[in-house]
Order: C-alpha cells, then structure tokens, then sequence
C-alpha cells in the first residue's frame, strides 16, 4: 500500500490590510513561548498532530528536535482557554 502524500499547507499575508481582528473569548489568551524548550515543541507536535496526521518530523531525533526550537528565527505561540493549554503555532519566516 502507497503512503499517503505529504501536504503543507501554509498561511500568507502579504499586506497588514489582509489583517481582520476578531473579539476573542477573554478566557482566550495567546501567549508567545520566549523561553525555548524544544520538548514544549516537540510534545505539541505529537499531541496536536496526531489527530492530523502530521508525519513529517515523527522520526525526528531528540538532537534534531533541540537544533529546530534553537533556531533564532522559530518563534512559538500557545493558546490557553481558562488558562489551560489549548494549542500551539509556530512562525518561521519563509
């Protein structure tokens, strides 16, 4: 049996006149993550990307992991609802 194929799918915006800012629940918070912990990343991206088959960084080493959160350029986000993990993103210019 063929694997699947692999699909990224990415955001763009290219003008901030793209930008429309939606109310938010204010039990709703995005916080950036400043201080960098690669299993923050690497547990999020199991966890969040099971349900989505996400396979791309699945056979990742630990090493391989700490060199990806470590890159100066990574930045990443968590959303908390009532103050409990709700999910994650990451911006990596491209």
């Amino acid at each position: 049996m063929a694997a699947e194929p692999l699909i990224t799918t990415y955001l763009e915006m290219r003008s901030r006149d793209q930008l429309r800012p939606k109310r938010a629940d204010a039990r709703f918070q995005v916080r950036e993550k400043r201080n960098r912990d690669w299993r923050f990343n690497r547990d999020l991206y199991f966890r969040v990307g099971e349900q989505w088959d996400w396979i791309d960084k699945r056979p990742w080493t630990d090493e391989q992991w700490k060199e990806y959160a470590a890159a100066a350029e990574l930045r990443t986000f968590a959303g908390y609802y009532d103050d409990v993990l709700a999910g994650y993103y990451e911006l990596r210019p491209g």
